[in-house]
């Protein structure tokens, strides 16, 4: 939980005593040689928020919004230019997914949480399941997007997908986590055809399509790389998903 937002003092300028005689060798009016007893005023100077007021007038606004722990993320992320996460290694993939699923976009739509927070939830058909329990559609959870009044929450590095295209997701959390993906990007896989070879490949994050498994970790080559290295079937790929289930390695 947060701790109570306090509002943070702001710049207040020191008007001059009016009962302060013009003779008085400590005024500023002596000091300037005016000795005929009227008042000089400095003009004041102009008071303006300080950064810690204005990141508090922002609290206040997305603090209605989301989550008390998402606004935290919110907050930092932003400040920080992205999300920062563990990496973590295919078995640890397995391990910490309550549920990993392959799945096509049907359909992606803005909405709120409870707290009125944007959210988008994205809607996955053609459904197979490798761990946990799902029921079709599979709908994930994720915070940021477009609220009814047109408020858009945009959080760096949050995972998005696209109408039709398939994906191999490790979910954990959906519906509590800020990022429902272990890992963040590293818990979502594109699912692609590879019409040279007449398979379905399977990329990571950053387009590399995966090779294989090496010593808990998973290899990968960009497509135009590649050389000798052969791609790995989605169906090899699941296959790995099982041996890990049956046989963790940690």
């Amino acid at each position: 939980m947060l701790p109570p937002l306090t509002p943070p003092s702001f710049p207040r300028t020191r008007e001059p005593n009016p009962a302060a005689s013009s003779t008085d060798p400590r005024s500023r009016d002596f000091a300037k040689g005016n000795h005929r007893g009227v008042a000089q005023r400095d003009p004041p100077a102009l008071a303006l928020p300080s950064l810690g007021a204005l990141c508090y007038r922002a609290a206040m606004i997305f603090h209605r919004l989301v989550p008390p722990a998402s606004a935290a993320l919110l907050f930092w992320s932003s400040s920080a230019v992205g999300m920062s996460v563990v990496d973590r290694d295919f078995a640890d993939l397995v391990a910490r997914a309550e549920q990993v699923v392959v799945g096509t976009v049907a359909a992606i739509e803005s909405g709120e949480n409870e707290r009125g927070g944007p959210m988008t939830f994205v809607t996955f058909t053609d459904l197979t399941v490798l761990k946990g329990d799902v029921a079709p559609p599979f709908v994930l959870q994720l915070h940021g997007g477009t609220t009814r009044d047109g408020t858009i929450m945009h959080i760096p590095d949050m995972p998005h997908f696209v109408v039709s295209e398939r994906a191999l997701l490790f979910v954990r959390g959906n519906g509590t986590d800020f990022c429902p993906l272990v890992g963040v990007w590293q818990g979502r896989f594109a699912v692609r055809r590879d019409a040279e070879r007449g398979i379905d490949v399977v990329e990571r994050f950053d387009g590399s399509v995966v090779t294989g498994l090496n010593s808990g970790s998973l290899d990968a080559a960009q497509p135009r790389s590649m050389g000798a290295a052969r791609p790995l079937s989605l169906d090899e790929f699941q296959a790995l998903v099982r041996e890990e289930l049956q046989h963790p390695s940690k």
